[in-house]
Parts: structure tokens; sequence; C-alpha cells
């Protein structure tokens, strides 16, 4: 007797269910101790709505088995779009001699931010060093990401929809330097809702960026369920 689900569709969806519970429990676990009112509820879908897409995007798609030194000439496309996207999203920034700061003048090294960000901004990483800063949300990351590694597979396939990855760029527009300036002032509670009020451009952002992810996940070859 045919089963009627594949082991590996069985799988597929037990660990969508692991993943989606897991989130809404950290959303309630969230709204409950953190003491921030959110008047909004899109502020907590936005970052999962990334996220998620990212990862189902990327188990879907079949494993290449190219050598790899067949591979290098897209992997080192595919980093160089994700410096791009880093670049314009300021996730990557010049270090601080560029800007003519010193040492003396200005705080250096890694932060690591877990509050008072919603699940799915948090843990967003900040560095600050001479050469190159970070500045990175972690849907963000994680967005652009598995863009570059959706443009690397279809730069393999030679795919003529590798060149839409370019709409990818379009999606950081919304993460200028105000809004994460905004909140490298000041992680304490209190900026919070300073910080929350200026996401009206991710409604924008997260369509974009959906939209690129679905135009390079489109013609790459996928798994067979």
């Amino acid at each position: 007797m045919t089963p009627i689900l594949s082991s590996l569709k069985r799988d597929l969806l037990l660990l969508s269910f692991l993943i989606l519970t897991t989130e809404f429990c950290l959303t309630i676990v969230y709204l409950l101790y953190s003491g921030v009112t959110i008047t909004d509820p899109l502020i907590l879908l936005y970052p999962f709505l990334w996220i998620n897409s990212s990862i189902f995007v990327l188990l879907l798609i079949l494993p290449t088995s190219m050598p790899f030194l067949r591979r290098l000439p897209a992997l080192f496309l595919g980093l160089l779009y994700f410096i791009v996207l880093a670049y314009l999203s300021s996730i990557l920034d010049p270090g601080h001699i560029f800007h003519g700061h010193s040492l003396f003048d200005h705080d250096f090294g890694l932060r690591v931010a877990l509050a008072p960000l919603p699940p799915g901004w948090a843990p967003s990483i900040f560095y600050s060093g001479n050469i190159v800063s970070i500045y990175a949300l972690f849907f963000e990351l994680i967005g652009y990401l598995s863009l570059s590694y959706l443009f690397y597979r279809s730069v393999l396939s030679f795919d003529r929809f590798a060149f839409s990855g370019v709409i990818g760029a379009f999606s950081c527009v919304s993460c200028t330097w105000p809004l994460i300036g905004a909140y490298l002032s000041s992680i304490s509670g209190s900026s919070l809702p300073l910080f929350l009020s200026t996401h009206q451009s991710y409604g924008l952002s997260t369509l974009i960026f959906i939209t690129a992810l679905s135009l390079l996940f489109w013609n790459l070859p996928k798994r067979d369920f």
C-alpha cells in the first residue's frame, strides 16, 4: 500500500510545525514579559515572513552535485552579491577611520542585542571597527544570505532569472542608517517605540524581498516529493 505522504514530505511538515510553534511561543513570551505594548501586530510578522520564506525555499531546493572547482566562479559572484546587498542595507559600513573617528572619540567592539527587540529582530549583531562596521538585524541577515545563495544557484544553472536577483537590492532601501543609528544610540526600553515607529517602510521592503526570492527560486531544481 502506497503511503499517503512520503517520508520527505512528513519531515518537512513536522519541521514546519516545529518552526511555527517555536516562533509563536517566543512571540507570546516576549509580549508577556517585555512590558512593551505593540500597537501594530505587523511589526511581529515581518521578521518571520523573511525568515520562514528563506528557510522553506532553501529546504525545497535540490542540492547541486556539480564539482566544487566548477562552482567557484558562481560562489564568488554569490559572495559579491551578498556584499553589495549588505552594503546597500548598511549591514556593512566603512569603518571609523573612513569617517575620521579615533579610538578616543568612538566606541569600538562587538555587541549582540537580544532586548528590547521582538523575536526575529533579535538577536542583532553590531560591530564597530576601524576598517569595517557591521549592523545586522537578524531577519535581514538571514534574508540576504538566502537571496545570495539563490543567486549563486541561479548562476550555476545559467538561469536567465539570476539577474532578477538585482531586485533584492531594493528590499534594503528602508534599512537606512538613521534607523540603525536610532537603535544604537540607546538600547534602553524607552528607545523601542522610536525604533518601531519607523517600521512602516518594512511592508514594501518585505514585499520586494519575497518577490525577489520567488523569482530566483522559480526556475531552480526542486526536491521531488
